[in-house]
């Protein structure tokens, strides 16, 4: 064996040690929250602050040259991110489109998937902030397929957070918490680093949102959320929603012990811009001062608000004042989620006056061509083809007329339709939980049945405002299926539990189902499930005694599953078959409802590639003596989903 002098051997360890320090040095120059290289860095921060002004292309150039040089990828695609949210500022939707592009290209050559996803974040944000909101409906959609085609776990998280946000901003409640509890499952099973570092206290302050104040759910997760805060903000939050629990369940010194603590919190107008309107209102509901508490109601505009300000006037007693937060809520409803139908009734108003000063200038023409008839066999033929234009754009300003009426006609009826029946079950709720509070003398089995009844009329309020948002989903173009395998069984048991309540005493309630074990379909099971609960639904308003059976057959329709539910009640006569599944129908204005329940069935029907209808062959609708009607979903077992 060679053996080298003990000098050389310590030269040899010297320069071993210091290329091994020069590389420790250089693995761990990231000394920054973004750990991109250090000498990077302050060029990112100067091109972040300058985004949307005339001075950041030069300072984004001057962070792509650097990133570029010492080969910090990372910056890299710090690079295009920052170009993105500039052209999210300052538009328009060619540049975000293409911005959107580059970062997804280079984010997933590079390998850094969590910007991949976060592009498409930032251009459906975008677009919802245009008022495309439909479209940033979709471009989130795209983004979990795509998560899930890729298999990526941060993908499917980041997804879930973002398609809830949108839910959240537009007060669909129940359809975020299921994207938030996704999200949340991902979270707590997950080893990935990306997704553990990020965090939660937003997430499961946004679950305690979605569920009403002072139940289990809502107090588990604002727990959650505190225990969960990094920032003060986030903490500032929970210590809100706090007050707003404790003066609901009216306790007052712990209300005011949580008021104070905001307050005297200068982030308190960020955290929640109208937070210190909500105080005030519910100081007045405290103090009996309702007059203020009316006033201040017209300032509110926007949903949860509402929600927090009605919960209060019935829980200290006000039914009109109640009823007067319940009617602003349904207009804040109508005037945020259909300003498409009142542009278009607009346009059309606009079309009407259009053509009425198109009608004036041809009365003028016929006016001068009636004198020049008498002259000219020319002229005459000149006047006829006038008066033939005439009458065609006297038929178009009567159609246009006709339909801005019928538009407008549809929008008040809509609202004093609602306004009627929200009171019914209001005046249920309000009344029996005064019982419930005032009179100590009830025995149990009175405060179980007033208790009933509460929840019952709480239910048929949340379809009532459910059908309403939905209505209005459809016509913005925003429903949307969610796809996959489901049991038959499991969606028919889970629509019969949940109408169960609302059957009446002397009605025989049962399943008959005659598909193989575990049978299971392709489709959206919880807009079947919809659909079988606004049958059943239906059924239980409309029979007082003998059945109500839900039924599930292969049979009936070749290639089809067919549910069915039929009923020996009053029944439909065969004249008003097809009359009840239009908008607002009502065979009796006296049964409570909003006359959109089947209206609605017959939409997911068409969506899901299926049918409903009444069957022509059972009850009523076979013979005027007989009783009991009978409501088909056919639905196919290969479906064409329709958007």
């Amino acid at each position: 064996m060679l053996e080298l002098p003990m000098k050389n051997i310590r030269l040899l360890l010297i320069l071993i040690l210091s290329v091994v320090s020069m590389t420790a040095v250089r693995s761990f120059a990231q000394n920054n929250s973004l750990k991109i290289d250090d000498s990077c860095y302050p060029s990112y921060r100067q091109a972040d602050s300058l985004v949307g002004t005339d001075s950041f292309p030069a300072l984004i150039q001057e962070f792509e040259n650097k990133a570029i040089s010492v080969d910090d990828k990372k910056a890299q695609v710090l690079v295009y991110v920052l170009k993105l949210r500039d052209a999210k500022a300052t538009g328009p939707d060619e540049k975000v489109d293409k911005y959107y592009e580059d970062l997804k290209e280079v984010a997933k050559r590079l390998d850094y998937l969590q910007y991949y996803f976060f592009a498409y974040h930032l251009r459906a944000i975008y677009y919802y902030n245009h008022g495309f909101q439909a479209k940033a409906y979709r471009i989130s959609e795209e983004m979990l397929d795509e998560a899930v085609a890729m298999d990526n776990e941060y993908g499917r998280w980041f997804s879930a957070r973002n398609i809830a946000d949108l839910y959240m901003d537009s007060y669909k409640l129940s359809r975020a918490k299921e994207y938030l509890l996704k999200a949340v499952e991902i979270y707590e099973n997950t080893e990935n680093r990306t997704i553990k570092v990020q965090a939660m206290s937003k997430t499961y302050m946004d679950l305690a949102r979605c569920d009403e104040f002072g139940t289990p759910d809502f107090e588990k997760y604002l727990d959650k959320a505190l225990a969960t805060a990094k920032v003060s903000t986030d903490t500032l939050t929970v210590y809100f929603y706090r007050a707003c629990n404790s003066v609901l369940k009216k306790n007052i010194a712990e209300y005011n012990k949580y008021k104070e603590i905001c307050l005297n919190n200068t982030q308190l107008k960020r955290v929640r811009a109208q937070a210190s309107v909500d105080f005030m209102m519910a100081d007045a509901a405290v103090s009996g001062d309702w007059d203020y508490f009316l006033e201040a109601l017209k300032g509110l505009n926007h949903h949860e608000d509402l929600s927090f300000v009605t919960q209060l006037a019935a829980k200290y007693g006000n039914l009109d004042a109640v009823a007067e937060c319940y009617q602003r809520h349904i207009m804040l409803i109508y005037n945020s989620r259909d300003h498409e139908v009142q542009r278009t009734i607009e346009q059309l108003e606009l079309k009407v006056e259009n053509e009425k000063l198109n009608q004036t200038i041809i009365r003028q023409k016929e006016s001068t061509n009636r004198i020049l008839i008498a002259t000219s066999i020319l002229l005459l033929l000149g006047a006829l083809f006038i008066s033939v234009s005439s009458l065609y754009y006297i038929r178009r300003l009567r159609k246009a007329k006709k339909d801005a009426e019928a538009a407008n006609t549809m929008k008040t009826r809509f609202i004093q339709n609602m306004n009627h029946e929200i009171r019914t079950p209001l005046n249920a709720i309000v009344g029996f939980t005064q019982l419930l509070i005032a009179d100590d003398e009830l025995n149990e089995e009175e405060r179980q049945r007033y208790g009933r009844y509460i929840t019952n009329n709480s239910s048929l309020l949340m379809m009532l405002i459910d059908d309403i948002l939905d209505i209005s989903d459809v016509d913005n173009g925003k429903y949307r299926l969610a796809i996959g395998k489901c049991n038959v069984e499991e969606i028919c048991v889970n629509a019969m539990n949940t109408v169960e309540s609302r059957v009446p005493a002397r009605v025989a309630y049962r399943f008959e189902n005659s598909t193989p074990e575990g049978f299971s379909i392709v489709t959206d099971g919880r807009r079947v499930q919809q659909v079988l609960i606004n049958f059943l639904t239906n059924s239980c308003k409309h029979t007082i005694s003998g059945e109500i059976v839900l039924s599930c057959s292969l049979t009936e329709r070749d290639g089809y599953i067919s549910f069915a539910v039929r009923d020996t009640g009053e029944g439909v006569p065969p004249e008003s078959a097809e009359e009840i599944f239009n908008r607002f129908s009502k065979l009796n204005d006296f049964k409570q409802g909003s006359g959109l329940g089947l209206n609605i069935c017959r939409v997911i029907a068409g969506k899901l590639g299926g049918e409903v209808d009444i069957d022509l062959t059972y009850g009523r609708c076979a013979s005027a003596n007989a009783k009991g009607a009978r409501f088909v979903f056919h639905l196919p077992l290969k479906s064409e989903f329709k958007s």
